[in-house]
């Protein structure tokens, strides 16, 4: 179980060669981030296609707070900053200094 959403299909055994479509739903409140493991190239996205050509560990990634500025996802949008840029407006001030 992912602290901060899903993920499908769930984790399980593939025969070699299979061409998988991996999706992450994050909860509310969550950003889904990327994915880590055993994983080549640019999978930042969801949905994400793998061939699986050999054993794989692939995990999803959640944040609550997605910039790391202190301040919730679900505040950022309340108060209509975006949730993934610590400063939306470029002024040099993190979004939490100026909520």
């Amino acid at each position: 179980v992912l602290a901060g959403g899903t993920v499908s299909p769930p984790s399980g055994e593939y025969d070699a060669g299979t061409n998988l479509t991996i999706t992450a739903t994050p909860d509310a409140g969550y950003l889904f981030m990327g994915w880590t493991g055993d994983v080549v190239g640019n999978y930042a996205t969801s949905p994400t296609n793998i061939l699986l050509n050999t054993a794989m560990d692939v995990t999803a990634v959640f944040s609550q707070d997605a910039d790391a500025d202190g301040l919730l996802n679900s505040e950022e949008v309340t108060h209509g900053s975006d949730p993934r840029l610590a400063d939306t407006d470029g002024d040099g001030l993190d979004d939490d200094l100026e909520k």
